[in-house]
Parts: structure tokens; sequence; C-alpha cells
């Protein structure tokens, strides 16, 4: 049996205005559907998108974790010191990413994901990584996202 998007892979990335294709057709979505190729828009409530997960193909359109470099001027912000970025991966979305910064005199790591994984991660940084629609998840390995990056090698886009 293939594997379907889950309720809660999905949610973190809905109010982020993200592309989804359903069914073969590409969509933004941010609390409606907005087709890419037409001019309409049609509001869809969450009862009806939850059965959409589990009715029809519906994958996101994702950056891969290892993308996340191109993305440290962004996270500088958060910070009101120079940061030092080091990655650590063995491919596409298995990341370990840390940072070091000073701090009152002091040096400081923290560590923002590991192994891809962010139970351990701030909050702020699962929001940033929501809102800039990374896949933390594993969704494009597990075959229900699409790397962004591909979509123009996707023929019926």
């Amino acid at each position: 049996m293939k594997d379907k998007l889950q309720l809660e892979e999905v949610l973190p990335y809905l109010n982020n205005d993200v592309k989804i294709i359903i069914n073969d057709t590409l969509y933004n979505f941010n609390g409606v559907y907005k087709s890419l190729e037409k001019e309409d828009d049609w509001v869809v409530d969450l009862d009806v998108f939850v059965c959409s997960l589990s009715d029809s193909d519906l994958k996101l359109v994702l950056k891969p974790l290892f993308d996340i470099k191109e993305f440290e001027e962004h996270i500088q912000q958060y910070y009101s010191s120079d940061l030092t970025f080091r990655y650590y991966d063995s491919g596409h979305n298995d990341l370990t990413m840390t940072i070091t910064y000073n701090m009152m005199g002091d040096v400081f790591t923290d560590t923002l994901i590991t192994r891809s994984d962010i139970k351990d991660s701030p909050y702020w940084f699962v929001q940033f990584l929501s809102k800039h629609h990374f896949d933390y998840r594993n969704l494009i390995g597990r075959g229900l996202a699409v790397d962004e990056k591909q979509l123009n090698k996707i023929n019926h886009i």
C-alpha cells in the first residue's frame, strides 16, 4: 500500500503559501486552492482538505534540507552576533547543522537540526523551516513531496 501524507505532516506548511500537487495539477495553498494554470480560486475548508489527503494523489512541493545553506543570511537575523555555520551531511535530507556564536564574551554552539530530526530544535527554527518550505520530515525521500528544483522536470506542470 502506498504511503499517504498525514495531516500532521502537512499542517505546518499550510499557512505559508506552499505549492501542492493534486492529481498532477500544481496549486498554491494558503487557505484556498489556487491553480497556477487557471485564474479561478476556490475556498476549501480543512475537512475537505483532509479528505483529499486520503482520496487523491497529493504531494507538497518542498526544499530538501541540504538547500538550507542558501539561507544562512536569513538565520543570522535571529542572533545579535556573527554566526559560524557547520554542516554534517550524508545526503540531501540527512543533515546536522550547528551554529557557533559569541554572547557576553562566551562562545556557544547550538545544534539547530540533528540528522534531520527536529525534536531538540528551537521552536523559531522549526517555524523557519516551515515558512521556507524545507522538508524536515523526509517527505521527498518517502515520495510524498517533490523537490521544488525538480518541478520543471515534471511533465504535467
